[in-house]
């Protein structure tokens, strides 16, 4: 069976989500069943993937976006965020030596920081196709309807350092 050009169809969770989901308009294949309760990160994330995935795996499932096909795709946005801090982290390291230093980088420096930022580039590329998937980005959330808005700590873990949500709309503290 042959698809028809265009972006691929949404699922029938997010059209619900987002009030447009009329079944007789929209012939959606069944649902992969729900991803189950313990969602423990997969063995092969690194600790801050896997740091990440114990955030947004919660928030997803919470929402009903988090099926047992998705675990993959799920995985590979917290390999992105690991991989996209690690690249900020080491960039910031050779800068604070040429700070501390004080001298000019020679070319082996220099290639080593343009291949942090070629690891960070990609990361963040990966991160914002997986994050248009599941809605984690103010425009992939305009109309998006699931009722009620969400109570400010009902989906994420209270930290005293996080900034207020307030003033952010009613899904200010969703991915904060």
């Amino acid at each position: 069976m042959t698809r028809k050009s265009g972006p691929a169809p949404l699922p029938a969770n997010v059209l619900k989500l987002r009030g447009s989901y009329v079944p007789k308009d929209r012939r959606n294949p069944p649902e992969p069943p729900k991803a189950e309760n313990d969602l423990s990160p997969p063995t092969y994330l690194d600790k801050v993937g896997a740091r990440e995935w114990r955030r947004i795996a919660p928030i997803l499932q919470r929402l009903g976006l988090l099926t047992v096909a998705d675990i993959p795709l799920v995985a590979q946005w917290c390999q992105a965020v690991s991989d996209a801090e690690t690249a900020a982290v080491e960039i910031a390291r050779i800068m604070r030596l040429r700070t501390i230093t004080n001298r000019r980088f020679d070319a082996e420096v220099r290639a080593t920081l343009k291949n942090w930022h070629s690891v960070g580039d990609r990361a963040a590329n990966r991160m914002l196709k997986i994050s248009q998937r599941f809605g984690f980005t103010p425009a992939d959330r305009v109309g998006l309807d699931t009722g009620e808005p969400p109570a400010a700590g009902n989906l994420t873990e209270s930290n005293p350092s996080d900034p207020p949500t307030e003033g952010r709309g009613q899904w200010g503290g969703l991915l904060a």
